[in-house]
């Protein structure tokens, strides 16, 4: 009897620590600050000049197919407790952040309380590290199309600059404006439509095979 209640506790044990514990609230080991960004064809970044040096922040650790729900999960919920005023949505396994314009640039670039939230982002994003990024830009209809068209991408691409330049690898992160299509609310030409006005990150995960 007392042999099979303690083979009973060791198969508990062992259960326990076999859990994935992704979330960055658990404790892990720190990796080193991450190499310079790498360049991926098709696309320039721009690391903002003085920008912060990315603190160390451990790596969920790698990703195979059985793990993404539980993966995605945890990072779900990081980003919700991160990002209190956003907007996000799950589709399927991917995860769809959509965060409004306002007070989140300045002028051509991020204010200063975009690019704290987008550091605190990017820390998220270098946990989970086994996912891509890709932004997308969309503008309302207030403007000519070939001027939203440039606005989002501007802006779109001034969002995967600093992602990357806090330490996200830039192979995992692509870019693009949309202009005025794809309108949360629809309106006619010339309409100014603050809702409309958003960028959006959809994280996909990439398991290892």
């Amino acid at each position: 009897m007392k042999r099979t209640a303690l083979l009973a506790i060791a198969l508990l044990l062992g259960a326990c620590q076999s859990q994935p514990h992704y979330t960055l609230q658990a404790p892990k080991e720190a990796f080193p600050t991450p190499p310079p960004p790498e360049r991926v064809k098709g696309q320039t970044f721009h690391p903002t000049a003085g920008a912060r040096a990315p603190r160390n922040v451990s790596s969920a650790g790698p990703l195979k197919l059985a793990m993404v729900g539980d993966y995605m999960d945890a990072q779900e919920k990081d980003l919700r407790t991160i990002l209190r005023g956003a907007s996000i949505r799950r589709i399927g396994d991917d995860l769809i952040l959509s965060v409004p314009d306002k007070g989140l640039f300045s002028g051509e670039g991020l204010s200063a309380r975009g690019s704290a939230e987008m550091a605190q982002v990017a820390d998220l994003l270098r946990h989970y590290d086994q996912s891509a990024i890709q932004i997308a830009g969309y503008m309302d209809t207030a403007k000519p199309e070939s001027d939203a068209l440039e606005i989002s991408s501007e802006r779109a691409r001034a969002v995967a600059d600093v992602l990357v330049a806090d330490g996200v690898g830039a192979r995992r992160v692509t870019y693009q404006g949309y202009g005025s299509q794809h309108l949360r609310i629809a309106t006619g030409p010339g309409q100014a439509e603050p809702r409309n006005r958003r960028i959006e990150m959809r994280i996909v995960a990439r398991p290892q095979t």
